[in-house]
């Protein structure tokens, strides 16, 4: 049996695929690993009674590589054309998108200048505001004073005709001593009579200037009350005003700060927006590529097998060989049989005492 497994492993095992041989009392069983091998590329012979041999060749015919060669020089020019069209695809989506965050920063620039342009108004608006108010405190002002003048004016009246009243009743009174006197009183002499008369008429003239004083206060205490009343009228109507601009201003700036938070909000939506559509174009360029490289593919992909990456190599593939297994006891050469399954090679070779030279299909 050591004698057979030398024979069969023989000087060198490296130009060879590792075959392990199992022996019962039935049959021998040989499993070479030949990864990478068809049914075709392999061939089991029995030559006589105690011989097997085994070759196999991983080859591809002229034609078969033309066509592969072929194929994948296609499928070449395929990606590139599509990664080209890609790319200007791409190219396209970023320069709209360039467009449109152009677009919505020249909005957000006409929103910001037309907000400044409101804040400024609003500022004019303010400013007249205080000077309207300013100009009401001076009215009222004013007024105030008036009032004060017209009362002196009409203290001032009211003390003129009391010294006229006072001045009224004494000249009545020198007038009633006189009559009252008598005889006796006429006979006085001419020079107190013209004394009296010239102190009577001097009264009398002070009275009337009293009296037209009297008038002239009062006129001017009604020229003062009806500016005072004038001056109230203008201080009413301008405090309307004032409070009317003043409410007409809070309105104005609550609606320019609602404008300007909208105008801020719109443009924030703004930017995520174009956010999204470049990361959007980006997604669907990606997936798009994806999709025609799993499209020009697939077609492929039921062709050929999935190509895998080892990790490790611990073994060499042998490309060609050829080996001859020597058995010490003789088999059975019409009933060998051989499978290949998932790279390994099994052959099943019974005991026999007769031998023949036959062709071994491969299942």
């Amino acid at each position: 049996m050591q004698r057979a497994i030398t024979s069969i492993m023989g000087s060198s095992h490296t130009s060879f695929p590792p075959t392990d041989t199992i022996e019962t009392s039935d049959y021998y069983q040989l499993e070479s690993e030949l990864p990478g091998y068809k049914k075709q590329d392999v061939e089991v012979r029995v030559t006589n009674t105690h011989t097997l041999i085994l070759t196999g060749s991983l080859h591809e015919d002229d034609e078969a590589s033309e066509r592969s060669t072929h194929r994948r020089m296609r499928q070449v020019h395929q990606e590139v054309e599509q990664a080209h069209s890609q790319e200007k695809q791409a190219e396209q989506e970023r320069q709209q998108a360039q467009q449109e965050v152009q677009t919505c920063q020249a909005s957000l620039a006409d929103k910001v200048s037309s907000t400044e342009s409101q804040s400024r108004l609003a500022e004019a608006k303010e400013a007249e505001m205080a000077k309207c108010k300013l100009a009401a405190q001076t009215q009222e002002k004013q007024v105030k004073e008036s009032q004060a003048a017209l009362e002196t004016s009409q203290v001032h009246a009211q003390k003129v005709a009391q010294e006229a009243e006072e001045a009224k009743k004494k000249a009545e009174s020198g007038r009633a001593a006189t009559a009252s006197s008598g005889p006796q009183g006429r006979k006085k002499s001419v020079l107190g009579h013209a004394k009296e008369f010239i102190d009577t008429q001097a009264e009398n003239v002070q009275l009337e200037k009293k009296q037209a004083q009297v008038t002239d206060a009062n006129k001017a205490a009604q020229e003062q009350q009806r500016m005072v009343e004038d001056a109230i009228k203008k201080a009413e109507q301008a405090q309307k005003e004032f409070q009317a601009m003043e409410a007409a201003k809070s309105k104005e700036v609550k609606d320019i700060k609602s404008q300007v938070q909208g105008g801020e909000a719109e443009a924030q939506k703004l930017k995520e927006e174009v956010q999204v559509k470049q990361e959007q174009a980006s997604i669907d360029g990606h997936d798009k590529a994806c999709g025609d490289n799993k499209a020009s593919g697939g077609q492929e992909e039921h062709q050929k097998p999935v190509k895998a990456h080892y990790l490790s190599v611990e073994r060499n593939v042998v490309e060609r060989f050829s080996r001859e297994f020597t058995f010490a006891s003789s088999i059975e050469g019409d009933q060998v049989n051989a499978t290949l399954q998932n790279g390994v090679l099994q052959v099943l070779v019974p005991k026999s005492k007769t031998g023949s030279i036959r062709q071994v299909n491969i299942d």
